[in-house]
């Protein structure tokens, strides 16, 4: 039934603009009689009684209510009739009521296809002012309703009833106009254009701009100014409605296409819910495949290729049939793309029959999924395929074979370096020569002929076959490739030097790290410098990690690679990535698994007591430039206990501790720092000052504000520190003051809930009670509050909920004694400070 109801409605928008029902051309159909309310056409059909004139019968026309059940409960040939009378009497609102529900109601769903197959044949115009008003409502059915109408009407009938309408309605207005736009829009019919056309001068701003979108959807054309519009429909109003019509097709396809792309979606997303979600994805996806619609084909192809590999290994025999027998060549292409992702010897071989197709991208589509089929009968087929006088199918071949590493390929590609090959082609050969990278292939490489080395991309093929090959004599045949005019051919060039690992020619590839000119080639550079593996290029990455943000990260990660194993060069690098700002993420990663290795108890060589704190203490800024604080404390608080501390390392470790809120150990650092400083310096009064501030941060507002005083009244505190410790006091203050102000809402807010809890109604006291406990430890001061207070008609639940939020139990009630009272109040009193 969905798929029915699917294919009824593209089948319906695809039928306004091109052709009608009966076949008539859309030029034709512009010509039709147009019916409005009251005056039936030619396409209208019954009233209120069906007139049997054969018979000189007039039937009566049952009650909505049977035509309803008969709907509902006949078989098919009697609800085809009943739709029929149900559709021809509509004009009576209950009987369009009975309709309206049929296609709209969810409930309905199942009859909503039926209903609107019965509408589309029917075509009642006399029904379209009252569709058009359900789409003028608030109703949240009008996008469904215009569907209907698309689908069921043709798009000279909906422009003119929609014009129509609008006319009566009067000037433009956005709220009026707004709802039958898109009608418009989608009408296809030259009857919109004109209509809105003369509407654009009086229209406002913003209902302006809708026509004109509106418009666009229409014709295919976009215009800023109403002039423009105005002279295009001058010039065109004449022609034959196709060749404009021609112009918007395109846009046409392309949301029926987006309109079954949605379907399918929800569809599998429903199914994969299912008990049997992935049995009956297939079904589905199989009765798409073998359908008729080569749209739903090729939108169904798209969707597979998106989804787990085992949906295409059960459609594999019908994913092999549309290979075979898909007239449409985009459909097989995709076939073959789902195909190579399904990965067996029996596909191979099926498809491998196609390498003979008469179409060129067929076969290049063919032997392109054969390569990423890693089978003999892959190999087979594509080795018999070698001899193909097409250029673009022999290079697929070709680099499929180079792909699978075919070995017993190598003589029959080599022997292609002889003939008259396009430059993809032989590119190609080469190319694959180097991927299957056997020894004996490095005299046909070196083979090749000097005047087809003049073609940039040949000399790229041969730099990387060599580095692939990886022959004595690679090194001599690629150094004049490291000054060739083109970045692409040095790049490559560069990377095959890295991995021969020619160390001859370090010189030359340091010196196109800090000087070439593309940064492709630079980065390249630092690559293979890397793998080389000799630490005489450490210098130059370094300075051009630090002098190049676009060559930065690769000149990090090869001067680390360098220095692995090697205590003293890994310190030394890490000391220069600390703190700059060209190392990423995967850098500094990098650089903290290696310190970490360094330090760990796997270490190759153990680490002198000097060089064990150095480490962490550049462990500890790497981390803290990543913004990892909680592992950086860690390693901070090892040093300190190991009693390496520096004076940079002591102000990270305190600026650590605030930053992740650790403000009892900030402050008792700060403490032993002030302790160690010399009174007076500025690095004393700095100290003293942001433990002021850490106070601050803590909300301990009151001790912070007395030290703010004492700090004002140091006779040797400098003039610019002391406008600095006044700012505090300001912040101290309106903190102070909004502190109070929060202190005051929550006690009004937790009375409150109080007095609920203390509500006869369940509901009631329940919310309130999780309202209180949802606020934690916050609640506690001013629950202990109301027991010092001495409120004692809340002592039972007050005691209650001090219990859900301490897990200390010290029940009380109204009775309860002083020293009770007292010994609970400090219970949680000390809860609740050692939880600050």
């Amino acid at each position: 039934m969905l798929l029915t109801g699917l294919a009824a409605y593209l089948a319906g928008i695809l039928l306004i603009g091109c052709a009608d029902s009966s076949g008539r051309t859309p030029a034709a159909a512009d010509t039709a009689p147009v019916s409005t309310e009251g005056n039936r056409g030619p396409a209208d059909v019954m009233g209120s009684r069906q007139d049997n004139s054969a018979n000189g019968v007039e039937d009566e026309i049952p009650p909505p209510g049977e035509l309803r059940d008969r709907v509902f409960a006949g078989e098919s040939t009697e609800r085809r009739a009943a739709l029929e009378l149900l559709v021809g009497a509509s004009d009576g609102a209950e009987y369009f009521a009975v309709l309206a529900k049929l296609l709209l109601d969810d409930e309905a769903a199942p009859l909503a296809d039926d209903a609107l197959e019965v509408l589309v044949s029917m075509r009642p115009v006399r029904l379209l002012p009252q569709f058009l008003a359900l789409v003028d409502s608030d109703s949240v059915a009008a996008p469904k309703v215009r569907s209907i109408i698309l689908a069921a009407y043709e798009g000279k009938v909906v422009a003119s009833a929609t014009v129509e309408l609008l006319r009566r309605k009067g000037a433009p207005a956005y709220a009026a106009w707004a709802p039958q736009l898109p009608l418009l829009a989608q009408s296809r019919s030259p009857v919109a254009v004109e209509f809105l056309v003369s509407q654009l001068s009086a229209a406002d701003r913003g209902l302006k701009n809708d026509i004109k979108r509106a418009l666009e959807s229409l014709t295919g054309r976009s215009f800023t100014d109403d002039a423009d519009w105005l002279k295009w429909w001058a010039e065109n109003s004449q022609r034959p409605r196709e060749r404009w019509l021609e112009d918007s097709i395109v846009e046409t396809r392309r949301r029926l296409s987006g309109l079954a792309g949605e379907w399918l979606s929800t569809q599998l997303q429903s199914l994969r819910g299912t008990e049997k979600g992935e049995e009956e994805i297939v079904a589905l996806m199989r009765r798409l495949l073998s359908g008729t619609d080569r749209e739903l084909r090729r939108i169904s192809l798209t969707k597979l290729a998106e989804m787990e590999t085992s949906y295409a290994q059960k459609l594999r025999p019908d994913l092999v049939a549309l290979v075979s027998q898909e007239y449409a060549e985009d459909v097989r292409l995709l076939a073959l793309r789902v195909l190579a992702g399904v990965g067996d010897a029996a596909t191979a071989g099926e498809i491998a029959v196609h390498m003979d197709d008469p179409r060129p991208g067929i076969r290049k589509a063919v032997a392109q999924t054969l390569g990423k089929l890693n089978y003999p009968e892959s190999v087979a087929a594509l080795m018999n395929s070698l001899s193909t006088d097409d250029a673009a199918t022999l290079a697929a071949v070709v680099e499929s074979l180079g792909r699978l590493k075919a070995r017993q390929a190598l003589p029959g590609i080599t022997a292609l370096l002889e003939k008259d090959l396009s430059t993809d082609a032989l590119a190609a050969v080469v190319d694959a020569i180097g991927e299957i990278g056997e020894r004996e292939s490095e005299a046909a490489i070196l083979s090749v002929k000097a005047s087809l080395l003049a073609e940039r991309r040949l000399r790229v093929s041969f730099a990387n076959a060599l580095g692939s090959i990886g022959s004595p004599a690679a090194a001599a045949n690629l150094e004049p490739l490291l000054s060739d005019e083109f970045p692409d051919v040095r790049q490559a060039a560069v990377s095959a030097v890295g991995r021969l690992r020619a160390t001859e020619l370090l010189a030359k590839l340091v010196d196109l790290l800090e000087n070439d000119q593309e940064a492709a080639v630079r980065r390249a550079a630092a690559v293979a410098l890397g793998a080389m593996g000799s630490k005489d290029a450490v210098p130059a990455l370094l300075r051009a990690a630090k002098e190049s943000e676009a060559v930065g990260s690769d000149a990090w990660q090869a001067a680390l690679q360098l220095a692995a194993g090697d205590p003293r060069a890994l310190l030394d690098i890490a000391e220069h990535c600390s703190g700059s700002t060209s190392v990423n993420a995967d850098v500094r990663r990098r650089t903290i698994g290696l310190l970490q290795e360094l330090l760990g108890e796997r270490a190759e060589a153990p680490l002198t007591a000097e060089q064990t704190n150095r480490a962490r203490t550049l462990l500890a800024g790497v981390l803290i430039d990543g913004g990892e604080d909680g592992e950086a404390i860690a390693v901070l608080e090892k040093l300190r206990g190991n009693g390496g501390m520096t004076e940079w390392s002591e102000s990270a470790l305190l600026a650590a501790y605030g930053r992740t809120r650790q403000y009892k150990k900030a402050v008792a650092l700060c403490d032993d720092m002030i302790a160690r400083a010399k009174p007076g310096s500025v690095r004393y009064w700095n100290l003293r000052i942001n433990k002021v501030s850490l106070m601050l941060d803590a909300s301990e507002l009151e001790q912070g504000n007395a030290a703010i005083a004492a700090l004002l009244a140091e006779p040797g505190l400098p003039e610019d520190l002391k406008q600095k410790v006044a700012q505090l006091g300001q912040r101290c203050l309106e903190k102070m003051a909004a502190l109070r102000a929060e202190r005051e809402a929550q006690r009004v807010k937790i009375h409150a809930a109080l007095n609920q809890m203390q509500s006869t109604e369940a509901g009631a006291a329940k919310k309130a009670t999780a309202e209180i406990l949802g606020m934690g430890r916050d609640a506690v001061p001013f629950l202990l509050e109301i027991i010092e207070n001495k409120e004692t008609q809340y002592y039972a639940v007050v005691s209650q909920l001090l219990e859900g939020i301490t897990g200390l139990k010290r029940p009380l009630t109204a009775a309860s004694t002083t020293t009770e009272l007292d010994e609970a109040v400090r219970v949680w009193q000390d809860w609740w400070k050692e939880s600050k």
